[in-house]
């Protein structure tokens, strides 16, 4: 058998014939160019935080890495208004000003954070597709007595001002505005975080962006009140094409396994504007219920704007698809909590961190119809 190659050598040398050029139809013509255009944009987008190096400390401010260097004067000003200590993991803003423009994250951290809030503080991400977080951390307890406005703007996929991971997030003083400003089809938060959100003091005011399904200020695993003051409403809805059209859902608060209220003030209510195709509720819980405890008052209203308010009976549920309530309203007003124990060190182990003085009242889910 002779060489393959001595055959191909051998081979009459035959005239190429020049073939007619294949013509594209106008839908292969714009899937083309469409593909084209995706390709130019993902060489155009910048490289994610979480690819990047973070740096000694595992935070990034702007996208930059926070180092030994530039530690005790992040943003390099004369105030000194933002600093880190590694030792404590705590991020101290004191009067900072921070507008991380077409940034992905103003602040990020791969690990928990303490953020201590002293003046009046603004942070703050510019638009960029296809999505927003401007605080980011595993976990973080806000501590302080100053103020903090955290803002994302619109986007495509995702907006959020504060997302925090399965280690969950605590407010213990300060007063905070967070705003997330929409997606188009995705979702737009204040907060979220996977696992617990509490509040033991502080004041919250908290706004979610228009969304592609479910529109509320917070979303979190569980969400607890000790006392503070917290407000928050969801705004629109407009579904995706070919995504699901049920649950769809604007409220204040949603809390996956339950919301529990043990002293505060709590307004909590959906929106529904023009051209949204949302369900406004109160509060909404997908697999738990609400316990609200049994001395604060709640005042419920079947109008997003709290309109024509009555005392919630205490057994018609605050929190399914179900429920006829769009708003909440919990107050403590002067009253003191009944039957209080008696005073305990903090270190007393007989004694629960999450104990409460006082049996709350339950809204369950109501048994499926058989």
């Amino acid at each position: 058998m002779g060489n393959t190659y001595d055959k191909w050598e051998k081979a009459p040398t035959q005239e190429r014939t020049r073939q007619p050029m294949r013509t594209l139809t106008r839908s292969q013509f714009i899937f083309a160019i469409a593909s084209i255009c995706a390709l130019i944009m993902l060489a155009l987008v910048p490289v994610t935080a979480s690819s990047q190096d973070d740096g000694p400390y595992g935070l990034r401010i702007a996208e930059k890495p926070v180092t030994e260097e530039n530690k005790d004067n992040i943003l390099g000003d004369d105030t000194k208004s933002m600093s880190y200590d590694p030792d404590t993991r705590t991020l101290r803003l004191n009067n900072a000003t921070l507008n991380a423009t077409e940034k992905r994250n103003a602040i990020r951290s791969s690990g928990s954070l303490i953020i201590e809030v002293t003046g009046d503080n603004t942070i703050s991400t510019g638009s960029r597709t296809p999505d927003l977080t401007t605080i980011h951390a595993e976990g973080i307890v806000f501590e302080g007595d100053g103020s903090l406005e955290v803002r994302s703007e619109s986007s495509l996929n995702s907006s959020m001002a504060i997302s925090v991971g399965q280690e969950g997030i605590e407010i213990n003083g300060p007063t905070i505005t967070a705003t997330g400003e929409g997606a188009a089809r995705g979702s737009s938060k204040a907060v979220t975080t996977n696992g617990p959100f509490t509040v033991n003091s502080g004041t919250l005011k908290l706004t979610g962006g228009w969304s592609g399904r479910v529109s509320s200020a917070v979303s979190a695993k569980t969400f607890t009140v000790n006392g503070g003051t917290v407000e928050a409403v969801g705004d629109g809805v407009t579904p995706v094409p070919h995504q699901m059209k049920d649950h769809l859902i604007s409220t204040g608060i949603y809390a996956e396994k339950g919301i529990s209220i043990n002293n505060g003030d709590v307004t909590s209510y959906g929106s529904n504007p023009p051209g949204s195709s949302a369900r406004p509720l109160g509060f909404y819980v997908s697999d738990g219920s609400v316990e609200i405890a049994e001395h604060l008052k709640v005042t419920v209203s079947e109008s997003t704007d709290g309109s024509n308010p009555t005392e919630w009976d205490r057994s018609t549920p605050l929190h399914t698809e179900e429920s006829p309530y769009q708003y909440v309203k919990v107050t403590s007003g002067e009253q003191v909590p009944p039957q209080q124990p008696p005073a305990h060190s903090p270190t007393d182990p007989a004694v629960s961190s999450d104990s409460t003085s006082a049996t709350p009242a339950t809204s369950a889910t109501p048994e499926p119809e058989q």
